[in-house]
């Protein structure tokens, strides 16, 4: 009698739990960070309607009403579902993949066993930038001497200037002269700045700086005087 009683609530619980949504394998997406590819105007997009479907029971009405994400989406800035597409907005600078835990719900009320679907996100390296000038630079004519020379010219070094990189500490950049857009009036060697002799006024020296993985900066013009 015991058994009969198992069998029929086995049965049971086998129907009720085939009456629920059921989640076929979700497809692992790619895009860039930064959404640089994979993305339209800064959003992944994907339409879940092939991976979800209701079975269904005799005298029950079929049909998947809503899907939903549920709990935090950590590289997200905005995880959401309109019908059955789902749109994530990744966080900028995010390198890591994107986990969305999904919910579908069928017309009679029915949850799904929660699904995962998996965004894998290739990481890109992010240009450093010269973002300012920390003090203003300025020389007297012919460095102060007779002309510049190796002892008095100037010598710009890397903590003169406000940079920022997101993958790197400002210590591992490298700061360089662009050599191939010097003004006629100075000359270069290295770091080193020797201004023509008897020239006075303004000089702009076109800088930039280089991050661990070789990313170059845009040129930041150093005024001077």
């Amino acid at each position: 009698m015991m058994s009969r009683v198992y069998y029929i609530l086995f049965l049971f619980l086998s129907l009720a739990l085939a009456d629920a949504p059921i989640w076929d394998e979700l497809p692992t997406s790619q895009i860039q960070e930064d959404c640089l590819s994979g993305c339209e105007n800064g959003v992944f997009s994907i339409d879940l309607e092939d991976y979800v479907s209701d079975p269904g029971q005799t005298g029950e009405e079929e049909g998947i009403a809503t899907i939903e994400v549920i709990g935090e989406v950590p590289g997200a800035s905005l995880a959401e579902i309109e019908g059955t597409v789902l749109s994530i907005t990744p966080e900028l600078n995010w390198g890591e993949g994107i986990l969305v835990s999904l919910i579908a719900t069928d017309l009679n009320g029915d949850e799904s066993e929660p699904a995962e679907f998996t965004l894998d996100v290739i990481p890109v390296n992010d240009l450093p930038e010269i973002l300012s000038l920390l003090n203003p630079i300025g020389i007297d004519e012919d460095c102060g001497g007779d002309s510049c020379d190796n002892t008095n010219k100037i010598e710009l070094t890397l903590d003169m200037f406000d940079v920022s990189d997101v993958e790197d500490e400002d210590e591992d950049l490298t700061l360089f002269i662009d050599t191939d857009n010097l003004d006629a009036n100075y000359s270069t060697d290295g770091l080193g700045i020797y201004v023509e002799q008897d020239y006075y006024g303004q000089i702009t020296v076109p800088v930039y700086v280089k991050d661990s993985d070789d990313g170059r900066s845009d040129n930041f013009g150093v005024d001077i005087i």
